[in-house]
């Protein structure tokens, strides 16, 4: 008689894995793969002052690293990834001109 995988095991029991780092509970791999790349920019400050100049100077870096989306002016979010928001709008404003 053989036993069965764990991993094998957890999915029959209904058991979701998670996206942490083996052996360390609170990680979060994502974000600390980003604070990585920030801390290896050239830009990037040796120390933070305690005014606010430090929220400018981690906005400006974010926006850099990862750009803000563009706005969605009440759309659905689809057509403004794929780039077709623009003749959704036009098929609206015909609509509206329409009635």
């Amino acid at each position: 008689m053989t036993s069965k995988l764990v991993s094998a095991l957890l999915v029959d029991l209904g058991v979701t894995r998670t996206h942490s780092r083996p052996r360390v509970s609170n990680d979060n791999p994502f974000s600390e793969a980003q604070f990585k790349t920030l801390k290896y920019l050239d830009d990037f400050p040796a120390s933070f002052d305690h005014g606010p100049g430090r929220a400018r100077v981690l906005r400006r870096i974010l926006h850099r690293v990862r750009p803000r989306p563009p706005p969605l002016r009440n759309r659905l979010a689809h057509p403004v990834h794929f780039g077709t928001a623009a003749a959704v709008d036009d098929a609206r404003r015909t609509t509206l001109n329409a009635a």
